[in-house]
């Protein structure tokens, strides 16, 4: 791992150096939803990194974050805090056009309870967990970058892409585990333009992964004593399963995939007009490893999980002296099964599928984008059930959104953004069948979190940022707040708790366009 975490740095140093040496001034239109929605889309994957509109663009930025409320899944935290720091960026270095980005950030995180690692979203039927609550100390890494080169007037690209994340986490209260995370993509990907402005690419490339939770005890008496039943570790297997085997101290994640996607892009008079199919394949083996001392004790293995991920983008962009729209299409299809070795079959189903779409309009005066308006939806279908237990949970629901954003200019060199945001989340059915036998996991994470999902909740939020030009940079300083309640009822789903009625959060960032 200190090779790896070497490489990183390097790499890091070395794009940070070549694209603060290469920006020119970037007027405040870099700081507009139009222009992160552009620079987000494009700025992702190789395949479609050459049809960024900016070669000279850089952003630093820390921030401090913080959360606070119940209303949140079973198995997140009440109380969350973030240090962080971001950067991203563009620069052209002789034929070549490069682009990434790198994040850092510190956790802290408040009363987590079943769950021995901090992944509230992962679908994976397989993890350790305690019933005791604990606070956590968990740092992040991300580094992503992109490479493209053209050749023959700009009728080839080819380009290279990475994405690099790591997660190291420990909990300071007894069950005390230390989970460790990483994830690697690399991709390469091909584009050709088959007519005047319009272009056909592919893409291809692997994923690896590795996870590791390996729990310990500062009192061992809590270890394997079933007298103190929250501090007993357990094995979940799928959903709202426990495991038959107790007491395991640690859990070890191998994870193989594939990526493979297509785009098309074109430049006509009606604007530019993306699309991007990608399919994932992965494969995640979950096993105990044996201890050192065991000597030929193979490692003992607990199940495989099979995930099919879809997705498709359609992305229109549009601008002219006095406007500039832009419209976004997402399609998701997350399908997952397992293949459980005590069963020796399938046992647990995930399947997820949501659409997404927003559209905006920026009105431009004297060059400049003066306010901006963006609606936004989505619908979204939620399914997992566990075959030994008769388990199924359905759930259908759709968000809401509207935005907008202006600008007002201050004196000669300052600019200030005031942003307002409304959202809502509105369930249209859930269902449920519980298992005949009942269990801890049900009543304080599946039955908790069906509540969470089948009740409708309100959003609003507000950005606020300031900045000023200094020569060829312009530094800012922003204040984000943000508040949430639900509407929460019980029912006849016995749930030991219901999820809290709201969630507020603020952060504070400082940082500087380059």
């Amino acid at each position: 791992m200190a090779v790896q975490k070497k490489t990183i740095f390097a790499v890091l140093v070395l794009f940070l150096t070549n694209v603060s040496a290469a920006q020119d001034s970037v007027e405040h239109n870099s700081q507009t939803e139009h222009f992160a929605a552009g620079y987000t889309f494009f700025s992702a994957v190789p395949v479609l990194q050459p049809f960024l509109h900016t070669s000279s663009y850089g952003k630093v930025e820390g921030y401090y974050n913080a959360e606070n409320g119940n209303y949140i899944q079973a198995q997140d935290a009440p109380r969350k805090s973030i240090y962080g720091f971001y950067s991203e960026g563009t620069s052209k270095i002789k034929k070549y056009l490069v682009n990434g980005s790198f994040s850092y950030a510190k956790l802290k995180l408040d009363s987590v309870g079943y769950t021995l690692k901090y992944d509230p979203n992962d679908p994976s039927p397989y993890y350790l967990y305690a019933g005791k609550k604990g606070n956590w100390d968990i740092i992040k890494y991300n580094l992503k970058g992109n490479l493209s080169r053209s050749f023959s007037g700009d009728k080839l690209f080819t380009g290279l892409g990475i994405d690099y994340y790591t997660h190291d986490g420990w909990r300071i209260n007894d069950p005390r585990p230390e989970h460790f995370k990483y994830r690697m993509l690399l991709n390469g990907a091909v584009n050709y333009r088959f007519l005047p402005d319009h272009y056909i690419g592919i893409q291809g490339g692997f994923t690896r992964g590795f996870s590791e939770t390996q729990v310990n005890y500062q009192n061992e008496n809590y270890r394997n004593n079933i007298q103190a039943v929250d501090f007993v570790t357990h094995l979940e297997e799928a959903y709202g399963q426990q495991s038959v085997r107790d007491f395991i101290p640690a859990l070890t994640t191998r994870t193989d995939g594939s990526q493979w996607a297509g785009s098309y892009n074109s430049h006509t008079r009606w604007g530019n007009i993306s699309l991007l199919i990608a399919y994932q394949k992965k494969t995640s083996l979950f096993s105990e490893q044996a201890s050192a001392a065991q000597t030929g004790v193979q490692d003992y293995t607990y199940g495989t999980f099979f995930e099919d991920n879809w997705s498709g983008t359609l992305f229109w962009e549009y601008q002219n002296p006095r406007s500039a729209w832009h419209a976004k299409f997402d399609y998701f299809n997350n399908y997952g099964y397992d293949f459980n070795e005590t069963y020796a079959g399938n046992n647990y189903v995930y399947f997820r599928e949501s659409a997404h779409i927003i559209a905006g309009y920026g009105h431009i005066k004297d060059g400049a984008v003066k306010y901006e308006l963006d609606a936004r939806g989505a619908v979204s279908y939620l399914f997992r059930a566990t075959g030994s237990t008769g388990l199924r949970t359905a759930c259908q629901f759709s968000t809401i959104g509207l935005s907008g954003a202006y600008y007002s200019k201050i004196q000669k060199a300052g600019l200030l953004k005031t942003k307002l945001l409304v959202n809502g989340y509105i369930p249209f059915s859930g269902e449920m069948k519980q298992p005949a036998s009942q269990s801890t996991i049900l009543s304080n994470v599946v039955y908790r979190d069906y509540y969470f999902f089948t009740s409708p909740s309100y959003l609003g939020s507000f950005y606020v940022t300031y900045s000023r030009k200094y020569r060829k940079l312009t530094p800012f300083i922003e204040l984000l707040g943000s508040y949430q309640f639900a509407n929460i009822k019980g029912g006849e789903i016995p749930a030991m708790e219901l999820p809290g009625n709201n969630r507020s959060r603020i952060q504070l960032s400082l940082g500087c366009i380059l």
